[in-house]
Parts: structure tokens; C-alpha cells; sequence
């Protein structure tokens, strides 16, 4: 699946190549969903109003998505709406034994995304600028199932009496048990 979105990406960059020759290549590093979910970076292809992107981040986290801007690149405010695929949920459990906390579940999931937000571009050419964007979760790859189990389980171990949970979970960053996540960034165009 991964392989054939990588695929359709550079298949549709390279035609619309072809097609216009007003298109910049971007190079962006951030947090949230357009920079692979946690830190990472964001390489991208501009062509006119429609923007391809692929990033990559830390733990083998990734995410390809394509966004609508509805301005041009010259103006200072860059309003725009996308889709990404890729990582949009992150869940780490640690089993705590004799003082020394293990992880247990790591995990990542995959999902389809939406996204709503702004690019400010500073310079007198707007090369360069800041990206805010909500991203809302559609599909998460059973990411809330699995937060879920492990809330249940918590709550028993709690109400068993034997004191604390013998382990701990740590969920999005960006998300938690919601559907919506920040993401921003640096980006510059060439």
C-alpha cells in the first residue's frame, strides 16, 4: 500500500510537471500531521493551486497527502484544505517491573486524514513561511480500539485494589482521544 502511494505521488507530480511550468519544490521541517506526526521533515511539489506532499519522522513515521490552496503563493495569507495518509496515531505502553519501566506496546497506525489551515508566507516573494493546520482524523487503523482496551484494563487493575496499574500509556501528542490535531511548520520553496 505504502509503495503504491509513493508511486502515485511521483506518477502525478511528474504529469503535472509536464502540464505547467509554475511549480516549486518545498523543503519544511515541523510537528504534527504534515510533518509525519511528531518532529520531522516535509519535502513537497507545488504546481499552481495544488500542493503533493511526503513526509518523514521519527520512528518510522510518514505521511503523503495532497493540498488545495486557494491563493496562489505570492500572497501573505495561503488559506488551504488537504487529505494525508499516513501515521495519525501513536500509542506507547510501559509495564512498570521492580522499578524499571519497559515498553511493552509500541505502536503505530495509519489512517486517512482531512485537513483545514493556513500557510503565512514571509519575504518579498513568500519563499518562505509558517504552516498552521488542523488535521481530523477519518480513519485511525484501530488507534481508539486499542487506547480503549488498554482504559479498561487501567480501570480494572485500579478497582481490583491492588493499587496502581501496573502499567502506563502515553497517547498522541497532537490527538489524544480526539479526532483533531495540530500541525506546524517552516517551510521554504525553491
Amino acid at each position: 500500500m505504502k509503495n503504491s502511494l509513493v508511486l502515485f505521488f511521483l506518477l502525478t507530480a511528474s504529469f503535472l510537471s509536464l502540464a505547467e511550468n509554475n511549480y516549486k519544490w518545498g523543503l519544511g521541517a515541523g510537528l504534527g500531521a504534515n510533518y509525519a506526526f511528531n518532529p520531522g521533515i516535509n519535502i513537497s511539489y507545488r504546481a499552481n493551486k495544488i500542493e503533493f506532499i511526503g513526509a518523514l519522522g521519527l520512528q518510522d513515521h510518514y505521511t503523503l497527502g495532497v493540498i488545495y490552496n486557494f491563493r496562489d503563493q505570492n500572497p501573505r495569507w495561503q488559506p488551504r484544505l488537504g487529505v494525508n495518509y499516513g501515521t495519525n496515531g501513536d500509542l506507547r505502553v510501559y509495564y512498570n517491573n521492580s522499578d524499571v519501566e519497559e515498553l511493552g506496546y509500541p505502536d503505530t497506525y495509519q489512517g486517512i486524514s482531512f485537513l483545514i489551515g493556513n500557510r503565512i508566507g514571509f519575504g518579498h516573494k513568500r519563499h518562505h513561511g509558517l504552516e498552521i493546520d488542523l488535521s481530523f482524523r477519518v480513519t485511525d487503523g484501530g488507534f481508539s480500539d486499542d487506547q480503549k482496551k488498554f482504559d479498561v484494563e487501567e480501570e480494572r487493575q485500579s478497582a481490583s485494589g491492588s493499587g496502581a496499574p501496573n502499567f502506563s500509556w502515553i497517547g498522541n501528542v497532537f490527538g489524544g482521544y480526539t479526532n483533531v490535531q495540530l500541525s506546524i511548520g517552516w517551510k521554504m520553496y525553491y
